[in-house]
């Protein structure tokens, strides 16, 4: 064994000249050559910790390997690019409106009115007329190209319009008419003298409110005979000529009293002669002399 230089056959260490054991790793050592050998059961053993140090880091790795995943830095997530489609918007047709038809009601046609003919008699009246036909009298006016509803003639002929003769059904019942005033007489002079030959005309203001009168009625009274010569004439003017036939018989003068006072014709049956009623009161009652 040469002098002055020892190696422990374990670790390599510098040992003594003198050393029996490794002062690095405490080996038993012997001399083999220049190096410090330590014996084979000491070799075997120091092999073993080597392998079970080198087992250990194995099993570390291993270890480390399977944690890596968990305990090893996370990789960046990639960002999830959602790529954004534009849905077609769904176009909403609003519903129709429904208007609905109102079919009118068809109006029933009026009736044409029917057209007859009427010949005036003696003492009728239009007003009278158009009543007993259930007419008006602005509409028999009218048909005729009539003004005066007091001006009538005997023998003339009116054409009236009859509805209700047309439509079958029954003549409305007239509303109540308003009375009229008494008629104010004009002439002649009260108590007047006529001789036999003279026209006595007897006058009065025509009646026109609250309606024209239809006719007029005068009663004409024969005083001095006591014989009830009492006479009455319906007349459509405001004015009457005494008849000559009433003129006094003997040689005496004789004295009239006279009024009249404005009527209105009552509906009689066709072929009837008229009724008139009064519509309001008489005049006064006036008189005159009519001398032989």
């Amino acid at each position: 064994m040469q002098s002055g230089r020892r190696l422990c056959s374990v670790c390599g260490s510098k040992v003594g000249p003198g050393d029996l054991k490794c002062p690095s790793c405490g080996a038993d050592l012997t001399v083999v050559g220049d190096r410090a050998a330590a014996p084979q059961a000491r070799a075997r053993s120091a092999t073993g910790l080597l392998w079970a140090f080198v087992g250990l880091l194995v099993v570390v790795g291993i270890g480390a390997v399977a944690l890596w995943p968990v305990v090893g830095p996370k990789p960046a997530p990639t960002p999830t690019i959602q790529a954004v489609v534009a849905l077609p918007t769904e176009t909403v047709t609003p519903a129709p409106t429904v208007t609905p038809t109102v079919t009118p009601a068809t109006p029933e046609p009026s009736p044409t009115p029917a057209v007859i003919t009427h010949t005036v008699k003696a003492g009728e009246t239009l007003g009278g007329i158009a009543r007993f036909y259930g007419a008006g009298i602005q509409d028999v006016l009218t048909l005729n190209n009539l003004t005066n509803a007091n001006v009538v003639t005997v023998g003339q002929n009116l054409l009236i319009p009859v509805p209700a003769f047309q439509s079958g059904g029954p003549t409305a019942t007239p509303s109540a008419l308003p009375p009229l005033p008494a008629p104010v007489i004009a002439e002649p002079a009260d108590g007047q003298v006529f001789a036999a030959a003279d026209l006595i005309t007897l006058r009065w203001a025509p009646v026109s409110e609250p309606l024209a009168a239809e006719a007029y009625q005068v009663i004409v009274e024969d005083v001095t005979c006591m014989c009830g010569r009492r006479l009455t004439f319906v007349v459509a003017e405001p004015a009457f000529i005494v008849p000559a036939e009433l003129a006094p018989g003997d040689q005496r003068p004789h004295l009239f009293n006279w009024s009249v006072v404005a009527v209105r014709a009552q509906p009689v049956a066709e072929g009837q002669d008229p009724v008139y009623i009064p519509a309001g009161p008489a005049s006064a009652v006036r008189a005159f002399v009519w001398s032989p």
